[in-house]
């Protein structure tokens, strides 16, 4: 009988914890797809700033937030420093066209025209009504770049700060998309 026990009890295993390789992977995916969550929560709430909403705008612009986040995720010391540093510069310069700008005038490096319509934008928003559904580009483009700002800083603060996401990590990456603009609504005689 007891021979009969020894083998009944080697055909039982008990089930494997799982390794710290697979934990990590796990919390990171957990951590990556409550990014991608919330951020197409805040895009979307985001889109109804104005009319017509600007959604395959501030989609592409999560897209974007997301593969900076996931360009975090390769190993590697110096090297990702470095890929963080060119990913987060290529992401804010594709920031500008997906927000309306035109692609030309980044194309063509013309700094001086962008920093001009981004304040332009700038000066216009405290007298916007929302949703805002003028025809001011550089205001529409502002707009849409507020969400960009916070998506990207979101995801520069996920991917590359050093170590393992602590919870606080995780708070102050989601902090940026949990901001959301105030609507006021238009006075009846306006």
């Amino acid at each position: 009988m007891s021979v009969a026990a020894s083998v009944l009890e080697g055909t039982h295993q008990r089930p494997r914890e799982p390794t710290r390789a697979a934990s990590r992977l796990g919390q990171a995916l957990i951590g990556y797809l409550s990014f991608a969550a919330l951020g197409l929560y805040g895009a979307l709430r985001w889109a109804t700033l104005m009319r017509p909403e600007p959604t395959a705008r501030l989609l592409a612009l999560l897209a974007l937030a997301l593969a900076l986040a996931l360009a975090g995720a390769l190993p590697g010391g110096r090297a990702q420093r470095l890929l963080a540093s060119a990913a987060t510069l290529a992401a804010v310069v594709a920031m500008i066209p997906l927000a309306g700008l035109p692609v030309a005038w980044v194309a063509h490096a013309r700094v001086a025209v962008i920093a001009r319509t981004v304040g332009s934008g700038l000066a216009a928003l405290p007298a916007a009504l929302v949703p805002y559904s003028g025809f001011d580009p550089a205001l529409r483009a502002v707009i849409v770049m507020g969400a960009g700002i916070l998506l990207l800083d979101g995801a520069a603060v996920l991917a590359f700060a050093p170590g393992r996401p602590s919870p606080g990590r995780r708070a102050v990456s989601a902090l940026p998309r949990g901001a959301r603009l105030r609507a006021r609504p238009a006075e009846p005689w306006a």
